[in-house]
């Protein structure tokens, strides 16, 4: 099999981390700590396992993350190296253990790609596996399997960026007949934006500020378009070829490169200037969708929400440096950090995989041109470049597709 792998090095880590993003062959090149190899195939872990052949498989921002440096080394006690990168992929089965029952060979599905205990064989299961939340599992670093929280973070399970990949039968979706590939590989991601709203869902009457221009801002509409919540949608985002897609998924206002003063003022609210730093609003959002987790971006929801007002973090923050918190207890501002999927309280306690499949055959939005690359699994080093220079690319997600690995 062939994947692309990421092997911590200290050396090359420090390379990346401090050059990086003036050198940025340090992040994907000789040099690095990635490279595209050829291994063995590795039989099933055990009889309830599948193998996997990935048709589609995406780049996502914890991808990058890893790759750049910028992820937190706090989550580095729950991963072991090296790792078959990929989490995002909609794939063929090949192989089901002897145990298997949800899937047969041939079908297509796509993976909930979190390990909780019942694929580490952890008996009894935590509170959250208990309860259907694997991505909150406190036994990442336990069990039969290496430390690692999800698909592609974990030596023992290869990611999507491979030609081959096994996985636990407990984590398989299959795909309805009705979908394409292309809406497909987009289930995963479409289910972290679906969870995120569905967190704290708005009412008719609020006013929403969706933060980012990546794939999570527009799964985030696309939850909130679905649910038809009536609550009124402001877009806020950086790069003027976002905005097109933006109208197309439902916000009502697109606010490009605006500040926090002029997005107050799209609400009403008023700015005033302290002694020393930036303005500060009085007014604002009843809830605020940081779907970036920047300095930046953090810093403008805590500025933007009205007081008692919801900031829901669903962007992959890290250390923020520079983001003043006062308005957080000076406001009573409610922050909710969302993470993934599971049985969601608010739509029934159905799984967020579920109801996103359910959506994506009855709506008529337009999902697909959310994937703006397709790329052969060899020109990983362009992918990751049009995902660090966005702008450039107009890249909001691209995807490893394998008919063309195979042409």
């Amino acid at each position: 099999m062939k994947g692309v792998v990421y092997d911590f090095k200290p050396d090359r880590w420090l390379a990346a981390h401090v050059a990086g993003r003036h050198i940025p062959a340090l992040y994907d090149g000789p040099l690095s700590c990635l490279s595209l190899r050829t291994m063995p195939s590795k039989p099933l872990p055990g009889p309830k396992w599948v193998r996997l052949r990935p048709l589609l498989s995406g780049v996502c921002g914890s991808d990058l993350a890893t790759i750049t440096t910028h992820a937190s080394p706090v989550l580095s006690a729950f991963t072991a190296f090296p790792i078959v990168l990929g989490h995002e992929m909609v794939a063929e089965v090949l192989e089901v253990g002897p145990a298997v029952q949800r899937v047969a060979v041939g079908q297509r599905i796509v993976v909930q790609p979190f390990f909780g205990c019942e694929v580490r064989e952890i008996v009894p299961p935590c509170l959250p596996c208990s309860q259907g939340y694997p991505a909150l599992c406190q036994n990442a670093a336990e069990g039969r399997l290496a430390p690692g929280m999800l698909l592609g973070f974990c030596p023992d399970e290869p990611g999507g960026w491979s030609d081959e990949s096994v996985c636990h039968e407990s984590q398989c979706y299959l795909v309805p007949d009705e979908l394409s590939l292309e809406q497909a590989v987009l289930i995963e991601p479409l289910a972290v934006g679906l969870h995120a709203v569905l967190l704290h869902p708005p009412h008719s009457s609020d006013k929403v500020l969706v933060i980012g221009g990546g794939m999570i801002a527009f799964a985030v509409l696309a939850a909130l378009a679905w649910l038809n919540t009536g609550a009124s949608v402001v877009h806020s985002f950086w790069e003027p070829f976002q905005a097109d897609l933006s109208r197309q998924f439902g916000a009502q206002f697109q606010a490009i490169r605006e500040n926090s003063d002029e997005l107050i003022e799209r609400v009403g609210g008023r700015s005033y200037r302290p002694r020393f730093g930036p303005s500060v609003s009085v007014g604002g959002y009843d809830i605020v969708v940081d779907c970036v987790g920047s300095s930046a971006s953090m810093g403008t929801a805590i500025r933007t929400v009205r007081p008692q007002g919801t900031v829901v973090l669903v962007g992959a923050a890290a250390h923020l440096p520079g983001v003043d918190w006062t308005f957080v207890w000076n406001r009573e501002i409610q922050l909710l950090g969302a993470l993934a999927y599971g049985p969601e309280a608010n739509y029934g306690h159905l799984h967020t995989f579920e109801a996103t499949m359910r959506y994506l055959k009855s709506s008529l939005l337009p999902v697909e041109k959310l994937i703006t690359h397709r790329m052969p699994l060899h020109d990983y080093r362009t992918a990751i470049r049009a995902n660090l220079n966005r702008n450039q690319y107009h890249a909001i997600k691209t995807v490893f597709d394998f008919s063309i690995q195979h042409a």
